[in-house]
């Protein structure tokens, strides 16, 4: 079918996960894990005993694993993208979005505009089809999660109810936290493809996709 070989190239050529991020996924997956651990055991014995250093310890494996990625992403550029490549911590994003457009519009170049329509409302479709799956699986697994973190923070802020320096510190932390997952989200791989396995997403980018190349082309 024309909408499942549409969406495998583009899950193949036009993502950054399959430019980038899958070429080191095994290496980062290691960093993720080490990172991710390090932080959690070192901002424990910060709540737990009480003593800063641990507060730095755990910021200060945030910030080597925000710079490990960086860096891994941008060798892997380097090494396969060389054109793109501009430092060790940086590489040209929009350069990327030119390739996939110019790789796009090669590949559906001779698609008449009704069938362009008729592709766009396909993937309409079957992004509306996915949609609820795609929205349980992520509940259940916020679900999961959620007992656990209500657990923490409450034993958390049961060891600080006379301090507000102390309270206002493991605030902090919990807001790095939620960086570190974010930075790990948009960074590391894509957590809606890689996790959940559903193309929900994908349909509605590549329809997204369709519709600039219509525009760009004066096509309809």
């Amino acid at each position: 079918m024309i909408i499942d070989d549409l969406l495998k190239f583009y899950k193949n050529e036009l993502t950054m996960s399959s430019q980038i991020y899958k070429h080191n996924f095994a290496l980062k997956n290691l960093c993720i894990v080490l990172g991710f651990s390090s932080y959690i055991y070192f901002w424990h014995l910060f709540i737990s005993r009480e003593n800063i250093g641990y507060m730095f310890a755990a910021f200060g494996c945030f910030m080597s694993f925000l710079f490990l990625n960086l860096i891994l992403n941008s060798l892997t550029v380097k090494k396969r993208h060389s054109d793109k490549y501009i430092s060790l911590i940086t590489w040209d994003i929009a350069m990327f979005k030119i390739e996939f457009e110019k790789k796009l519009s090669e590949n559906i170049n001779n698609y008449s505009d009704e069938k362009l329509i008729l592709i766009q409302g396909e993937l309409e479709k079957k992004s509306s089809e996915l949609k609820t799956p795609y929205l349980i699986t992520l509940s259940f697994i916020t679900i999961l999660f959620t007992p656990l973190w209500a657990f923490y923070i409450d034993k958390t802020l049961s060891l600080f109810d006379e301090s507000f320096i102390k309270l206002s510190l493991t605030s902090l932390g919990f807001f790095i936290f939620i960086i570190f997952i974010a930075f790990i989200r948009f960074t590391m791989f894509d957590f809606k493809d890689v996790i959940i396995k559903n193309d929900y997403y994908n349909c509605k980018r590549l329809n997204n996709m369709i519709s600039d190349y219509r525009i760009k082309n004066n096509v309809g």
